[in-house]
């Protein structure tokens, strides 16, 4: 099966992350990367990364089942 190029991010994940340092956008942003590309699950050490992961996650979720169908 072809690997998926890529991941979305969706415009509606900006209210989420308006209160992110850069900082914390970086790590998010390399979390979703890695996350779509390995499978590769976060530990964020910072609670409020930690608590957005699972909204994010859910939308790589979804569209990766729709790139395989």
């Amino acid at each position: 099966m072809k690997q998926q190029p890529g991941v979305m991010l969706y415009f509606d994940v900006r209210e989420s992350i308006a209160q992110l340092s850069y900082e914390e956008k970086g790590m998010l942003l390399d979390a979703i990367l890695d996350y779509g590309q390995n499978a590769a699950e976060p530990n964020f050490a910072d609670r409020t990364l930690a608590l957005i992961w699972p909204f994010v996650r859910k939308d790589i979720h979804r569209d990766a089942q729709r790139y395989r169908e």
